[in-house]
C-alpha cells in the first residue's frame, strides 16, 4: 500500500542487539511516528529522516494551578454578578449595604487569585523568556 512506488524488499537481515540497544530503539520506536521497528530500521539504514515527537511535562503543574485559578475567578464572576442582581432588586438601604459588603468580599478573594496568578506568570516568564 504505501510502498508501491518503492523498491520491492525482498531481502532479510537478521541480527542481535544487547539489551541497552534494544531499549534505546524501542525507546526511539516508541516517540517517533514509525509502526514497526522494521519500519524504524529501514529509515537508519537508508539515512531517512526521523520525527521524534516529544512533550516538555515540565509546564504541567503550573498549566494545572493556572487552570485552577481560572475556574476559581470565573466562580467569583458568578458570585459577584449574583450580588449585584440582588442588590438591584433590594427594598432597603440595609439590605444593598449587606450586600456590598458581600461584593467587598468576593473582590478581596478576586484580588489574592490575580496576585498568585501574577506570581506564577513572574516565574514561567522568568524560565521561557529571554532576557
Amino acid at each position: 500500500m504505501g510502498r508501491q512506488n518503492e523498491e520491492r524488499l525482498d531481502y532479510k537481515i537478521f541480527t542481535r542487539v544487547g539489551k541497552t540497544k534494544f531499549d534505546e530503539m524501542t525507546s526511539l520506536l516508541n516517540n517517533s511516528n514509525r509502526r514497526t521497528m522494521s519500519a524504524l530500521l529501514r529509515d537508519v539504514l537508508e539515512h531517512e529522516k526521523i520525527v521524534i515527537n516529544t512533550r516538555d511535562t515540565t509546564l504541567d503543574k503550573a498549566m494545572e494551578e493556572l487552570s485552577g485559578i481560572r475556574k476559581e475567578l470565573l466562580a467569583i464572576g458568578v458570585n459577584i454578578n449574583q450580588v449585584t442582581r440582588r442588590f438591584h432588586q433590594a427594598g432597603t438601604l440595609d439590605e444593598q449595604l449587606a450586600l456590598s459588603q458581600n461584593v467587598l468580599k468576593e473582590f478581596s478573594l478576586t484580588s489574592a487569585k490575580i496576585e498568585t496568578l501574577f506570581k506564577l506568570i513572574d516565574q514561567l516568564s522568568e524560565k521561557w523568556l529571554p532576557e
